[in-house]
């Protein structure tokens, strides 16, 4: 077979003769829009990290909540306070009673406010005497956080039946 044909390549310019090419001006101002959406997604990584404290601090505290309930169903009449946060044993009240204390990140109570995270407020309300009421205990949670309107708080109110606590 003999080989009559002969391919004979030539370089073809940079950029054909329609110039399809980018030129400078477009270049730049792609590299403009893509510097300022950059710019704006990066802007947004505060933003959600400041979100995710919040969120972090308000499951914290809503956790707390829920642990002064829990302590207040361990009390009974062997003992003169709760466990874990040292209220008073819900079988010696006769009166309203109300007071605070503080709480570190750990769930470990403290003597001071300056060194806490949390400050918990709570008040107990006693049944009347001879009445088959529950007692009723408020909670409130605060801290402080990175609100910029001040502090935070979360509160509940739970009754504990008396015929939970042991005579």
């Amino acid at each position: 077979m003999p080989h009559d044909r002969v391919l004979i390549l030539t370089p073809s310019p940079p950029f054909p003769e329609g110039g399809s090419g980018f030129t400078l001006i477009e270049v730049i101002l792609g590299l403009g829009l893509m510097t300022f959406c950059l710019v704006l997604v990066i802007g947004l990584i505060p933003v959600g990290l400041k979100t995710n404290k919040q969120s972090r601090d308000e499951t914290d505290a809503m956790s707390l909540v829920q642990m002064v309930a829990a302590d207040y169903r361990t009390v009974g009449v062997s003992t003169n306070e709760s466990p874990l946060f040292k209220m008073p044993a819900l079988t010696n009240l006769t009166a309203e009673i109300s007071s605070t204390f503080w709480v570190a990140d750990d769930a470990v109570t403290l003597t001071n406010q300056a060194a806490s995270k949390f400050t918990v407020f709570y008040a107990i309300n006693s049944p009347a005497v001879n009445s088959a009421a529950p007692y009723t205990v408020g909670v409130t949670v605060i801290w402080t956080g990175n609100s910029t309107n001040g502090p935070t708080q979360v509160s509940t109110l739970f009754s504990v039946p008396q015929s939970s606590i042991s005579p």
